[in-house]
């Protein structure tokens, strides 16, 4: 952000002796920038009549570049303004208002008379107009001048050029003229602008040396240097692009517990009374896998509140079940008919009741079982520490149904 020096002119006023003689100050377009020829008003932050205090902002200036407040230096009052909002393409240094003293008194204050500024400019333009060849002339040793600077850097002032802000207030406060200053101070702003700088060593503030040093510096950052720029390397095509993500090693693949478990059902039992029962036993066998401590819960060292504590995210899965019963026999056994007796029966006098009475009874005492295979597949979550050993544990419960046929 850019600080608007408005410098109290009290010192001056002290020079009238009547408060009705007293004169407003211009304050014109400021100059944002070294560059900067014209800017316009976007928004005065006090109205006329207004005082305001040294940080407050006044207004915000457009460039041709970007919006900027201009803040003021010191404490004064808005007298009058003369460039209202929206204004544009107003010239560095053309009045845009007229600031005053805190303690000045508007009804009495004098305002300078803009016309009075353009009549002193009609005849300047007359004599431009009645001497045009020596225009030229001038205008070519000022150029010539200004294109073979001196030594330490500095040249002729060019002028035409709009005078900063800082500089006009500093000229007037050691009582220079404008037309004195371009002729008798040396400028080493760009095309023959006169800096701040170049009056204070006019004047003897600081050192031409200084000055010198500051101007060099700034002129060797003038060219942007683009030796060392390098040409960044060409795009990957398509085949390198896939050869790299072919030669990324390929991620891991879940872990998976699998498991077939025969199981010998009496033919008596229909196939959805044993779905249902090995839904109930895996529900359980989950239940008891999740639940069951891992370490041994009879030692003395045991503590359930601690191991609770140790448990990465409890309420978490740590598998997921899935399975499936297949008929291993889905073709009926074929059934005997009911015995009937051979010769030899006939010939011993054993009747029919009798020989179904000892086939009901090796029937009870080898009775046939049906055979289902239940395929169990386990997918561990490895996020969790303790998933893969409860998993174990889930299946190894669950094969203890082969022990019970």
């Amino acid at each position: 952000m850019f600080r608007l020096a408005i410098k109290n002119r009290a010192c001056l006023r002290q020079l009238h002796q009547c408060r009705t003689m007293l004169k407003a100050q211009a304050f014109g377009m400021p100059a944002m920038s070294p560059t900067m020829e014209r800017g316009g008003v976007v928004d005065w932050k006090f109205k006329a009549g207004d005082t305001f205090s040294a940080g407050d902002v006044l207004l915000e200036v457009e460039t041709d570049k970007a919006t900027i407040d201009v803040e003021a230096q010191d404490d004064g009052k808005l007298a009058k303004i003369l460039k209202e909002n929206g204004a544009k393409d107003i010239p560095v240094g053309e009045p845009i208002a007229y600031i005053a003293d805190v303690d000045d008194d508007l009804a009495t204050l004098e305002f300078p008379k803009p016309v009075e500024a353009k009549k002193e400019s009609k005849p300047v333009e007359t004599k431009k107009e009645e001497a045009k060849p020596v225009e030229k002339t001038d205008k070519k040793k000022q150029t010539s001048a200004s294109k073979t600077p001196s030594k330490n850097g500095s040249v002729q002032a060019n002028a035409s050029q709009t005078l900063f802000p800082s500089v006009l207030s500093l000229l007037e406060e050691n009582n220079i003229s404008t037309a004195d200053a371009l002729d008798k101070i040396k400028a080493t702003g760009p095309n023959g602008r006169i800096l701040k700088g170049d009056v204070l060593a006019y004047l003897g503030k600081i050192s031409q040396d200084s000055l010198n040093k500051v101007t060099e510096y700034i002129k060797s950052h003038e060219k942007l240097d683009l030796t060392n720029i390098e040409l960044r390397p060409a795009r990957e095509t398509a085949a390198a692009a896939a050869a790299a993500q072919a030669a990324k090693p390929a991620k891991p693949l879940p872990l998976v517990l699998s498991e077939q478990i025969t199981l010998h059902v009496p033919e008596n039992v229909t196939y959805s009374q044993l779905s249902a029962a090995i839904a109930s036993y895996v529900k359980e066998c989950s239940f008891l896998a999740h639940d069951e401590p891992l370490t041994n819960d009879a030692s003395e060292l045991y503590d359930p509140l601690f191991e609770e504590l140790l448990v990465q995210e409890p309420t978490k899965p740590r598998f997921k079940v899935t399975y499936n019963i297949v008929d291993l026999e889905p073709t009926p056994r074929h059934r005997t008919s009911s015995p009937q007796p051979d010769i030899f029966d006939l010939l011993s006098g054993t009747t029919t009741q009798e020989l179904q009475q000892e086939a009901s009874a090796v029937s009870k005492q080898q009775q046939t079982r049906h055979e289902y295979a239940l395929n169990v597949s386990v997918a561990v979550d490895e996020s969790l520490t303790d998933a893969k050993q409860r998993a174990e544990n889930f299946v190894a419960q669950l094969s203890n149904l082969e022990l019970f046929q």
